[in-house]
């Protein structure tokens, strides 16, 4: 889900007409679910461009000629998983450095769908059997 915002959205098409209209962009935020942060920056984000509509110059511009559309949670199963991980405390590396042991669920990035994952990452990457959203796309991903 996203949210959706513009200057004179009723004179828009529908998010769904393709690119017509005003230029979209997207902000999706929490794409791996330990990027924690992400998610406040979004709402902060919005609420700016939402207050400033009409009286700063800038975001008033921005909002009269693009259509800017955020999802706070990308990866919002994920997002569950760290959250519990960080309640139930996290076990640290034997190096006693404080990083959290390469297997703690507070390392998940990936979402929780693992339909046709392939073992073919890092030792730490195969703790986490799903798919990885910022990876996962079609297009010359994963060459040279």
């Amino acid at each position: 889900m996203a949210v959706r915002i513009t200057a004179g959205v009723k004179d828009q098409p529908t998010y769904t007409d393709g690119q017509e209209g005003k230029p979209r962009f997207f902000f999706g935020t929490q794409t791996h679910s330990r990027e924690i942060i992400t998610s406040e920056m979004a709402w902060r984000f919005a609420s700016e461009i939402i207050g400033g509509y009409g009286k700063d110059a800038q975001i008033t511009s921005l909002l009269d000629s693009t259509e800017v559309c955020v999802a706070f949670q990308h990866n919002a199963d994920s997002v569950d998983v760290v959250e519990k991980a960080f309640a139930d405390g996290v076990d640290t590396t034997p190096a006693g450095d404080g990083n959290p042991d390469s297997r703690s669920k507070a390392w998940q990035r990936k979402n929780q769908n693992a339909t046709g994952f392939e073992d073919k990452g890092a030792p730490w990457s195969r703790n986490q059997p799903s798919i990885d959203l910022n990876r996962n796309w079609p297009y010359q991903w994963g060459g040279a």
